[in-house]
């Protein structure tokens, strides 16, 4: 038969529970250790990115907030904008599904569609600019939106690299 297992006070409880989160950072610091692992950015880091962005593009141009529906220059900008982060998505994730195997025409097809989505970005950040100037956006939100693009194509083009 088995003993019961001891009793332990209120104060060894919580000294055993700040023992094991101690010991279960350690854990996860000491993975990669020794080694010249580098994480290299994924496909899915971009897609993730890309949409992202798109998401946000249509959040912040949906708020009347930062811009008015009401005037037709900001609809046409805005149009182009939320247009081009659609492409951004849109293409990396055409490319994303086609499955290249050993055929250099799908895999050329491949790269075309992710220098169309990174060509798509670069264009969006021209167009954030603009944005920029023409209504006056600053702010986290605007910085973030601007980042986000940034980070989106530096992952683009990784995965072309």
């Amino acid at each position: 038969m088995r003993a019961p297992p001891p009793v332990q006070s209120d104060n060894l409880k919580i000294a055993a529970s700040l023992r094991a989160a101690t010991n279960r950072g350690k854990e996860k610091d000491k993975v990669g250790k020794g080694t010249n692992y580098e994480k290299k950015p994924t496909l899915l880091d971009g897609l993730v990115l890309a949409g992202k962005l798109l998401k946000h593009t249509r959040d912040i141009i949906r708020n009347e907030n930062v811009f008015d529906p009401q005037r037709d220059f900001q609809n046409r900008l805005l149009v182009k904008i939320y247009d081009t982060a659609l492409d951004v998505n849109s293409k990396a994730y055409v490319a994303n599904e086609l499955r290249v195997g050993d055929n250099p025409r799908i895999a050329s097809e491949r790269l075309a569609l992710q220098a169309f989505a990174i060509a798509s970005c670069e264009s969006l950040l021209g167009l954030l600019a603009d944005a920029k100037v023409a209504f006056g956006l600053k702010g986290p939100k605007f910085r973030y939106w601007a980042s986000l693009a940034k980070a989106t194509l530096a992952k683009l083009r990784a995965w072309h690299d």
